[in-house]
């Protein structure tokens, strides 16, 4: 979104929607597919530690994009993505 001139603010704004519609679709398939594939076992201690986590940022980010420069919340971003990248390249391709 940087790259395409969409304010940054407007950019976090819009992540939470994308980030919820996806966590919906990927929970609602992990539970129709459990019972045609034996029956694959919910990782509770992942979710009791991720939940938590996601209601707090959640509520926090928000703030904190609010209280920041938008040339500042800009550049995080942009390190986070290329970092992010190269993560899933490393792993991708391990």
């Amino acid at each position: 979104m940087i790259v395409s001139g969409i304010p940054a603010k407007m950019g976090v704004r819009t992540n939470h929607i994308i980030v919820a519609g996806t966590a919906i679709v990927a929970s609602t398939t992990h539970l129709l597919r459990a019972p045609a594939s034996g029956g694959v076992e919910t990782p509770w201690n992942i979710i009791a530690m991720t939940v938590p986590a996601v209601i707090i940022g959640g509520q926090l980010a928000p703030f904190v994009a609010a209280k920041m420069n938008t040339a500042v919340l800009e550049k995080v971003l942009s390190v986070l993505f290329v970092f992010l990248a190269i993560a899933l390249l490393y792993i991708g391709f391990r």
